[in-house]
């Protein structure tokens, strides 16, 4: 009979350590998925400020483009006069 009590109670002991295991595990993923919702919540700050300063800079652009086309054009209108 002792046998059988001692093959349960070392059964117990490893279902004990399992659900240990299994609750450190857990905690683990909580963790993973706080820091991977905040990097995310980063990287997509960084991605807005990089699509604002995308459209400034292709707004300085054209209009950069369009005041040397004008300004050519005026000069060309007054040295053909």
């Amino acid at each position: 009979m002792e046998d059988k009590n001692e093959i349960l109670a070392k059964i117990e002991g490893l279902k004990e350590l399992f659900e240990e295991k299994f609750d450190v595990n857990d905690a683990d993923h909580e963790k993973i998925l706080a820091q991977t919702t905040k990097t995310n919540g980063n990287v997509s700050e960084l991605q807005n400020w990089r699509n604002q300063i995308m459209g400034a800079y292709k707004l300085l652009l054209f209009f950069g483009l369009s005041n040397i086309i004008i300004l050519v054009i005026f000069i060309y209108r007054e040295l053909v006069k």
